[in-house]
This record gives structure tokens, C-alpha cells and sequence, in this order.
């Protein structure tokens, strides 16, 4: 199991060469939760309105007054859903089950403040890279050279 993180998923070039590494591995490409709600706020719910996520049900109803980057938002957020969805694509998201999620909160409360010395300590449980972290932690994963990966 290969898990990335937000910086691997966000820039076109490395999303794509991931993608491909992992189609010609034969293994999915997963993002914890934390880093599909980064990536797709609106697309990573998996609470879906008709089979669509939020994302593109919305873009399905803009009104005319909708501006450029509010469309191009919706859209990009739309794909991810998409790609999440579609079996043929190597994107999915990873959930945690009950224990992993505890495992999360309780590494949450004991990482290192040193690790994230610009935030403020009573902070630290609401930082986004904290919690991809220990997510990934939580799911067995360790940091890799490029990627985040599951032995």
C-alpha cells in the first residue's frame, strides 16, 4: 500500500508520475483523510448527493453570476471525486477504522512540538501536517524517500 501525502498529490507533475508508477505497479495511490479533505474539501466527503459529491453537484448548479476561480475550484475538487470514484483510477482514499482513528487522536496529543516549531502547542491537534502524519502513522506507514509507504 502506497500512501501520499498532500505535496505528492497537489502538483500535476508528481500526482502524475505517482499515478504512473503506480498503474504500472499494479497498486492504488491512497491519501489518509486529512490529505484528501486538503485536496478536495467539498469532493472528499464520503457522504455523496446522488452518487455525486457536494463538489460536483454544485458545479452542476452554478448561477450566472459565478465567478472564474469559484468554478475552476469546483471543478478541480469535482475531478478528485471523480478520480476517487472510478475503479480504473489509481487514487483512493484510505480510511481509518475506529482504532486507527483513536490511534490518531492519542498520537495527536504526544507528538513532538518541536516537530512543528511555528505553531502554537495547543494548536498542534488541528495542524494539517500533524494529522497526516499521525494518520499515517495510525495506518502502519512510514516515511519514505518520495512517498509514504507501507511495508
Amino acid at each position: 500500500m502506497t500512501v501520499v501525502d498532500t505535496s505528492e498529490l497537489m502538483r500535476p507533475t508528481q500526482r502524475k508520475l505517482h499515478a504512473a508508477w503506480c498503474e504500472l505497479s499494479g497498486r492504488p495511490v491512497l491519501a489518509p483523510p486529512s490529505v484528501a479533505r486538503e485536496l478536495a474539501p467539498l469532493g472528499a466527503d464520503p457522504t455523496a448527493i446522488d452518487g455525486r459529491s457536494a463538489a460536483e453537484a454544485l458545479l452542476g448548479n452554478l448561477g450566472p453570476g459565478t465567478g472564474t476561480r469559484r468554478i475552476i475550484e469546483l471543478r478541480v475538487q469535482a475531478w478528485w471525486a471523480e478520480m476517487w470514484r472510478a475503479p480504473e483510477s489509481p487514487y483512493r482514499i484510505v480510511s481509518l477504522d475506529e482504532d486507527q482513528e483513536a490511534l490518531t487522536d492519542r498520537l495527536l496529543r504526544a507528538i513532538d512540538r518541536r516537530c512543528f516549531p511555528t505553531t502554537e502547542p495547543g494548536d498542534i491537534e488541528q495542524h494539517p501536517d500533524a494529522r497526516i502524519v499521525c494518520e499515517s502513522v495510525a495506518l502502519g506507514a512510514h516515511r519514505g524517500r518520495l512517498l509514504i509507504s507501507t511495508r
